[in-house]
């Protein structure tokens, strides 16, 4: 009885390591962040190394950024004072717009792609990928 025990918890054992071995694995391949202003964000070089575009608003805060190593994909998603779009009107191409917000391709035909959106509710967010060439 005491061999049957040891080796139920010997398994439960393996597989709560094996569990622990893919949470650190995905943590390391898919590294995500979390920026209270703009600023910080800026400060942290993800907008240097080209995981973030430099066109969200400036007044963007709780910004939560997501990345995967592999495919060089990121998204993002954050609050902003509704109407500060200057950033995105000035660097980046508008694909559509309604009442609800616009959506623009930043920066237009460019190696790597980033879709904004801007919603009027003063929420957005932001994905990218390196285009194919």
């Amino acid at each position: 009885m005491k061999i049957a025990s040891l080796a139920v918890l010997i398994g439960f054992a393996l597989v709560g390591m094996f569990a622990v071995g893919l949470f650190v694995f995905a943590h390391f391949q898919h590294p995500s962040s979390h920026f209270k202003t703009y600023e910080d964000l800026r400060d942290s070089g993800l907008i240097d190394k080209g995981w973030v575009p430099e066109y969200l608003p400036r007044s963007a805060t709780d910004i939560e950024e997501l990345h995967d190593i592999d495919t060089n994909q990121a998204w993002a998603s954050f609050k902003y004072r509704a109407g500060d779009t200057a950033a995105a009107d000035k660097g980046c191409q508008v694909l559509h717009q309604t009442n609800e917000g616009r959506k623009y391709l930043c920066p237009p035909f460019e190696r790597q792609t980033a879709i904004l959106v801007l919603n009027t509710d003063g929420t957005g967010y932001v994905s990218t990928h390196a285009d194919e060439m």
